[in-house]
C-alpha cells in the first residue's frame, strides 16, 4: 500500500539578540531624554541653593538694609543696618536666654540651670544674616518667594549637646547634695547666759544625678519650661543638740597660787588670757607655745625672773611656766594624752614635785592631744593671787587623783669657789645656791563610784642636784701711805743782857 505522507521543511531556528525597539522608538527615547535633561536643568536653575561667599557677606553687611516687613524672632528690623539690628534684638536675646533657664525646686530651696551653664548655642547671627540677605542668596524659587512675601520672620532656635548638659547637671547635683550640718557649741563671749552658746544642726540633702539629668532633658524638649521638683533624700546629723550639751560639761581643773614681782604676775595673767577660750578638736594636738607665740618685750611681755643655765635671770615672759604647769595638772586630772612636757631644772614652789611643766619660746613646750570624740574647751584666768585652768568636754565617768612620790633625795656636791676681783680680799658672795636632786614618781589613782579601780605610774622625773658657787674676793687691800713727820720751827737765840749778880749767902760756921 502506498505511503502518501507529505513532509514540510522546517525553518532553522535563529539565534542572537531580539530587536527591542524600532528606529521610531529610539527617536522617542532621545526626545524624552532631552526633555528630562531640560527639566532637570530648569529645576537645577530654579531650586539649587546659591550661597554667598564670605567676601560677599562682608560687603553686603556694609551696604544693605533690612527690607520692609523683615523681622527676626518677632523683632521688626525694617530699614535697619546690620549693626543697628544687633542692638535692636539685644533685649529679645536676653529674654530668650533667661527663658531657657530651667528651675529646680525642693520645698523652699531653688536652683537654676541657665543656658550658659548648659552651653546652649543660639543661631541669632545666622538668622540676622539670612534676614538681611533676602533676595540675595538661596535658590531662585526661594528668592522669588521671599521677595513676594509682605512679611518675613526668621525664627531663632538653640541647640545643645547632651554631654555638656550632663556636665552642667553633674555640677549642679554636687552643689545640691550636701552633708548634714552637725549641731555645735561655741564659747559664750558675751559674759552672760552661761559658758556656751548652742547651735542646732540641719539635715543634709541627697539626690540622684541620673534622675535630674533625665528630667532636664525632658524639659528641654518642651517649648516652655516648667520648674522641676527634685526628689530629695534627707540625711540626719549624727548628733543632737542634747549630745552637744552633754559634751560641754566640766572635766577637770587646777589652781595655783601666784607670787613674785608685779611683772611676773602680769605675765601670768597675759598667758592665761591668751589660752583662754582655746578649742581643741578630737584628735588634735594642742601646743601652748604655738598659741602663745614668741615672748618678747615688743609683744608686750614684761621682764621677770626665769630659770636659765641653773640660775634666775630677768627675761621677757618670766613666770609663764606657772600657767603651763597649772594647765599640765588639769590635763593630768582630765586623763588627756600628754605628748610633750619637760620639768624645770629644780622643783617649783607652786605645784608638787614632778607636776611642773616648763616652757620656752624656742625650747621646751607643753603639748597634749584631745583623746575624746568631741571638742574640748580650755578656760584660763589669773589675778595677782591665783591662776586657774578648767577643761570642759565630755565628763569622765571616773575620777583621777595624783600622787608624787620622791624615791631618792640626792645631796649636791660642795660648792665650788671662784675668784671675784670686784670683791674685797677674803669677802664671799653666794653666786648660785646648792640644790638637792630628786628622783620622783608620779602616780594616777583611778576611782569609780568611790572605789579605787586602778593605780598607774604616769611618769618619772629626775631633778639633778646643783653644785652651788661661792665667789671669793681677790681685790687687794690698798697699802696705807706713810704719814709725814712735822717740820721743827727754829727757836730764836736769846740776846745776853747785863744784870746784877746775886750776892753769895754766907752759911754760919761752927768754932772750938
Amino acid at each position: 500500500m502506498a505511503n502518501n505522507r507529505t513532509y514540510r521543511r522546517r525553518r532553522p531556528k535563529r539565534y542572537g539578540k531580539k530587536r527591542l525597539f524600532s528606529i521610531k522608538d529610539k527617536k522617542k527615547l532621545i526626545i524624552a531624554g532631552v526633555a528630562l535633561l531640560l527639566i532637570a536643568g530648569i529645576a537645577l536653575f530654579l531650586f539649587v541653593d546659591r550661597p554667598l561667599s564670605d567676601e560677599d557677606k562682608a560687603r553686603l553687611k556694609q551696604t544693605l538694609v533690612y527690607r520692609d516687613g523683615v523681622s527676626v524672632a518677632g523683632v521688626d528690623l525694617s530699614g535697619m543696618t546690620y549693626d543697628q539690628a544687633l542692638e535692636a534684638v539685644r533685649p529679645a536675646r536676653e529674654q530668650m536666654h533667661d527663658a531657657a533657664t530651667i528651675e529646680l525646686v525642693y520645698e523652699d530651696k531653688k536652683w537654676e540651670l541657665t543656658a550658659e551653664d548648659m552651653k546652649f548655642h543660639y543661631n541669632w547671627e545666622e538668622q540676622l544674616e539670612n534676614a538681611l540677605f533676602v533676595g540675595h542668596q538661596g535658590s531662585l524659587v526661594t528668592r522669588w518667594s521671599q521677595l513676594g512675601a509682605k512679611t518675613l520672620d526668621f525664627e531663632v532656635t538653640y541647640t545643645y549637646e547632651e554631654a555638656l548638659v550632663r556636665k552642667a547637671v553633674e555640677a549642679l547635683v554636687d552643689e545640691i547634695n550636701s552633708p548634714p550640718k552637725e549641731p555645735y557649741a561655741e564659747i559664750n563671749k558675751t559674759g552672760s547666759g552661761g559658758r556656751f552658746l548652742y547651735h542646732e544642726g540641719s539635715p543634709g540633702l541627697e539626690t540622684k544625678q541620673s534622675d535630674v539629668f533625665a528630667a532636664v532633658i525632658a524639659e528641654l524638649e518642651k517649648e516652655e519650661h516648667s520648674p522641676i521638683t527634685l526628689k530629695i533624700v534627707l540625711t540626719k546629723p549624727k548628733k543632737t543638740i542634747e549630745d552637744i550639751q552633754a559634751a560641754t560639761k566640766y572635766v577637770s581643773g587646777f589652781t595655783t597660787n601666784v607670787g613674785g614681782s608685779q611683772n611676773r604676775k602680769d605675765n601670768v595673767k597675759k598667758l592665761a588670757g591668751i589660752i583662754n577660750g582655746s578649742v581643741v578638736q578630737p584628735g588634735e594636738e594642742f601646743s601652748i607655745n604655738a598659741v602663745a607665740g614668741v615672748r618678747t618685750e615688743e609683744a608686750g611681755w614684761k621682764l621677770a625672773p626665769g630659770i636659765e643655765n641653773g640660775t634666775y635671770t630677768d627675761q621677757p615672759g618670766g613666770g609663764v611656766c606657772q600657767v603651763s604647769s597649772t594647765l599640765y595638772n588639769a590635763i593630768l586630772l582630765g586623763d588627756f594624752k600628754v605628748t610633750a612636757r619637760q620639768h624645770h631644772s629644780w622643783p617649783s614652789s607652786y605645784v608638787k614635785i614632778g607636776r611642773d611643766a616648763t616652757i620656752s619660746s624656742y625650747g621646751p613646750d607643753l603639748k597634749f592631744v584631745n583623746n575624746q570624740d568631741n571638742p574640748i574647751y580650755i578656760f584660763a584666768y589669773a589675778n595677782n593671787s591665783q591662776c586657774s585652768v578648767e577643761i570642759y568636754g565630755k565628763p569622765l565617768d571616773y575620777t583621777v587623783v595624783l600622787e608624787s612620790v620622791v624615791t631618792e633625795k640626792i645631796t649636791p656636791p660642795k660648792p665650788k669657789y671662784s675668784e671675784d676681783p670686784e670683791l674685797e680680799l677674803g669677802e664671799e658672795d653666794e653666786v648660785a645656791p646648792s640644790k638637792y636632786g630628786y628622783r620622783v614618781e608620779v602616780y594616777k589613782y583611778y576611782y569609780k563610784d568611790g572605789k579605787l579601780i586602778e593605780k598607774v605610774l604616769d611618769h618619772r622625773d629626775y631633778y639633778r642636784p646643783f653644785q652651788g658657787e661661792i665667789a671669793v674676793g681677790t681685790k687687794p687691800t690698798p697699802t696705807p701711805s706713810p704719814t709725814p713727820s712735822p717740820t721743827s720751827t727754829a727757836k730764836p737765840i736769846p740776846t745776853a743782857t747785863d744784870s746784877p749778880r746775886p750776892s753769895p749767902t754766907l752759911s754760919p760756921t761752927n768754932g772750938s
